[in-house]
């Protein structure tokens, strides 16, 4: 696990959190969430891509 979080990072860390926990809760509750969560990785990815472009 990440020990330390750069400020410009938390944005990513967020998302991805709220990934973790969107795969969590269909599996534990038998949802698919497929979609949605393939949404959020995308953005997710493009959000990183986005803020280290700018280092």
């Amino acid at each position: 696990m990440q020990g330390f979080i750069l400020d410009f990072e938390k944005p990513i860390i967020d998302l991805e959190k709220k990934i973790k926990d969107m795969q969590d809760y269909a599996a534990s509750e038998g949802v698919d969430l497929n979609d949605e969560i393939v949404r959020f990785q995308e953005k997710a990815q493009k959000l990183q891509q986005e803020i280290y472009s700018k280092l």
